[in-house]
């Protein structure tokens, strides 16, 4: 351990090697329950050897070959966001990518920004927005997420429908591995080329290497936003509605429905409500009109006011103080997220709630749906839980949750990632041909004796 740190200091010196148990206690944990808890109930379940903190992807490279040379075992930490149990704060060492932090280039004729792979999301949209830009990435954490990690993750944001998923943004990427330095694809206008590497590392989790840069596609800023929030009679007239908005191709840039408590808590009641945004531009708000127009006549539900769009939006945000607030009631928060399709959609929610309420230290279930998609949906759940009772019956419920999505032929993740909570039901849902088949090429990846 003393030559491998000692190595390390070579390449970062010391003030970038953390091993003081104070430095350390911020890796304790990313937002993932389990880890959220033992932080509340005061305990530290382990921490890192060290913290390691690259100031460029070619140090960030040669750190990676010393750990791999070494065999040591490593966690990469971004934002701190995730919420799977992909970060791992027990391992021998974190790799922080705080330091790999810039907006190096911005070719506004071709609508790119190349980025490093430790900036904040929101770092770029307020710098893009400055310019007259935006990513029109917005996920709930998007104030302590990195590129990196929303990458690595398969980050989505709110505005999915209109500006796409993570997939959607990036157009080229930067890896630092190990074995083969430093790895830079890109930008490409579509990639036509056999494994493209930016496709690959998108979900990976850092199982390919680390995420130094990214290629991201921006649009201009929107002029216009147009908003609707509707009261719908029930949850299936909803999902109705959704599905034929996107068989339409009205598709707004922004649209959620929301089950009877999540209506009760952001509108003020109701069996469901249905909310949507669109955007555009002043030079052609004709069209964003009509488009309007269109997309109220198939919503079938009493209009409210537009005021509460803006309120939605306001609190989405300040989700962490609602965690912690339920944290002093003695109520835990978990969130689980799945791909749905739309034949299965009101199926699904029926069985979910009826055999994960059959835990008694579930205080209530909520659910959203989102992210729709021309084969199903996102549909997001919200658990509250006896805090006294995770230790017990945290791993049957996700077990539970997830049994239902297997069984129902769901994504098992639709934008939070697998990491440690879901790794076994990949197993079942895709076979362990698919697992070997993606540990063989990061074990080639990642190994330098190969």
């Amino acid at each position: 351990m003393d030559d491998l740190i000692k190595e390390l200091k070579m390449v970062l010196g010391d003030e970038y090697i953390l091993v003081d148990p104070i430095d350390l206690l911020p890796y304790t944990r990313d937002y993932s329950l389990s880890r959220l808890y033992n932080e509340v109930k005061k305990y530290i379940v382990g921490r890192p050897k060290a913290v390691i903190q690259p100031g460029d992807p070619n140090q960030l490279s040669r750190v990676l070959k010393i750990l791999s040379r070494y065999g040591a075992k490593y966690s990469i930490y971004g934002g701190g966001s995730g919420v799977v149990e992909a970060y791992n704060p027990e391992t021998d060492f974190i790799i922080d990518i705080s330091r790999l932090d810039w907006i190096e280039w911005f070719d506004e004729e071709s609508n790119i920004v190349y980025v490093g792979g430790g900036t904040y999301l929101i770092k770029v949209e307020d710098w893009l927005n400055r310019q007259g830009y935006t990513l029109g990435h917005y996920p709930q954490s998007i104030h302590v997420t990195s590129v990196g990690g929303a990458v690595a993750t398969g980050s989505i944001g709110m505005y999915s429908s209109g500006y796409g998923g993570i997939e959607d943004i990036v157009v080229g990427i930067e890896l630092s591995t190990p074995k083969y330095g430093i790895l830079k694809y890109g930008p490409t206008v579509r990639g036509n080329t056999p494994l493209p590497l930016d496709k690959l590392v998108i979900n990976s989790e850092g199982r390919f290497g680390v995420i130094s840069g990214a290629y991201l596609k921006v649009y201009r800023k929107p002029d216009i936003i147009l908003k609707g929030v509707y009261r719908i009679d029930s949850l299936e007239s909803g999902v109705d509605i959704l599905r034929k908005i996107m068989d339409y191709r009205l598709t707004p840039h922004l649209i959620r429905l929301f089950d009877r408590y999540e209506s009760m808590i952001y509108f003020g009641g109701g069996e469901s409500t249905l909310i949507y945004s669109i955007h555009g531009y002043n030079e052609v708000s004709k069209y964003l009109y009509t488009w309007r127009e269109e997309l109220d006549k198939v919503i079938d539900g009493e209009a409210l006011d537009e005021a509460l769009y803006d309120r939605w939006v306001e609190n989405r945000f300040r989700y962490i103080d609602y965690i912690y607030r339920l944290y002093n009631t003695g109520l835990a928060i978990e969130t689980m997220e799945f791909g749905v399709p739309w034949s299965k959609i009101i199926e699904f929610d029926r069985e979910f709630r009826d055999r994960i309420s059959r835990y008694e230290s579930i205080a209530y279930i909520s659910m959203h749906i989102s992210h729709i998609h021309r084969t199903g949906c996102g549909v997001y759940y919200t658990l509250a839980i006896d805090i006294d009772s995770i230790e017990d019956i945290y791993r049957d419920i996700w077990g539970e949750a997830l049994d239902i999505a297997i069984e129902y032929g769901s994504d098992i993740s639709h934008h939070h990632g697998l990491g440690g909570i879901r790794i076994e039901a990949f197993k079942k849902r895709y076979g362990m041909n698919i697992y070997r088949f993606i540990m063989d090429v990061s074990n080639l990846i990642n190994s330098l004796d190969i």
